[in-house]
């Protein structure tokens, strides 16, 4: 016998208790009757298959763009002109390219990519010296050396004048243009001419030597003391990784920065510099513009 008896709280039998079998019961979003269809599940269903096919569409995008920029077999030539890519060069008519340079500063550039195009097209040259010029060095009066082919035989005429400019000029319609400046725009102008589907063929690829052509103008040519520092730092760890600027095959990007470099008078005591300025230096397209050093 208990002090104090307290009657309990709840009066209720064993069968009126449900016991849980689980910590959180959640209904099932399966549970519905048969021939019934549950909204929820219906529309998951329908975001899956709208986001599959927006998937699919991207997956063609990607496959277009591939296919339309993906690079072509000898794209990565320095420039191999296809006889269906020449349609500049027309019969009878010759494509005549002006350009003013100082002598002392040469576009080393120059000279070895007018090897490049006199190897695919009849080329003609003429060199005359500005009446700004006082005295000329031989060795520039007779950069390009013997040329037997004439005025009315060739495909391109270059007509090079030693003037004292402050930076290199190309004219090809004097009557009509306004000269192009800067010797890195008319490397551009004649790798197009090597190579009309220069950009077309491979876009990522002509990006990238742009970018190396920008580097050694605003660096090399024209920066300070530290641009050309940062820039021989950038310029020896890429070529520790690979021969050339842009792979196992001389570019664009190679015959710019070799000349402006050069141009810039820049002492370089990096080896991996001095490894690929070697290369240049003994590679059968710099040899005329190496003899000018």
């Amino acid at each position: 016998m208990t002090m104090y008896h307290v009657e309990p709280y709840y009066k209720f039998s064993n069968s009126d208790v449900e016991l849980p079998n689980s910590m959180y019961p959640l209904k099932s979003i399966y549970d519905f009757g048969e021939g019934e269809e549950n909204s929820t599940l219906v529309e998951l269903e329908r975001r899956q298959e709208r986001i599959l096919q927006e998937l699919n569409l991207l997956k063609n995008e990607v496959e277009t763009l591939s296919a339309r920029y993906a690079p072509k077999s000898g794209s990565r030539q320095v420039a191999r002109v296809s006889t269906a890519n020449t349609n500049w060069l027309k019969n009878g008519v010759v494509h005549d390219i002006v350009i003013n340079a100082n002598p002392n500063q040469p576009p080393h550039s120059l000279f070895v990519l007018y090897k490049l195009l006199s190897e695919q097209c009849t080329c003609a040259v003429a060199v005359h010296t500005h009446s700004s010029i006082k005295v000329l060095p031989f060795q520039l009066s007779e950069c390009f050396g013997e040329c037997t082919t004439k005025r009315n035989k060739a495909q391109i005429m270059l007509t090079l004048i030693w003037k004292d400019v402050t930076r290199v000029e190309m004219v090809i319609n004097p009557n009509s243009q306004t000269p192009i400046q800067g010797e890195a725009n008319v490397g551009r102008y004649l790798a197009r001419l090597l190579n009309p589907a220069y950009d077309a063929d491979d876009i990522i690829r002509a990006t990238e030597i742009d970018n190396w052509i920008d580097l050694a103008t605003n660096s090399f040519l024209n920066g300070s003391s530290r641009d050309r520092t940062a820039a021989i730092k950038t310029l020896n760890s890429h070529l520790g990784k690979q021969d050339w600027l842009m792979g196992d095959e001389v570019s664009l990007a190679d015959i710019m920065m070799w000349s402006m470099l050069h141009q810039s008078g820049q002492e370089v005591e990096n080896a991996n510099i001095q490894k690929w300025n070697k290369a240049c230096g003994v590679h059968p397209l710099f040899d005329k513009a190496q003899g000018l050093l």
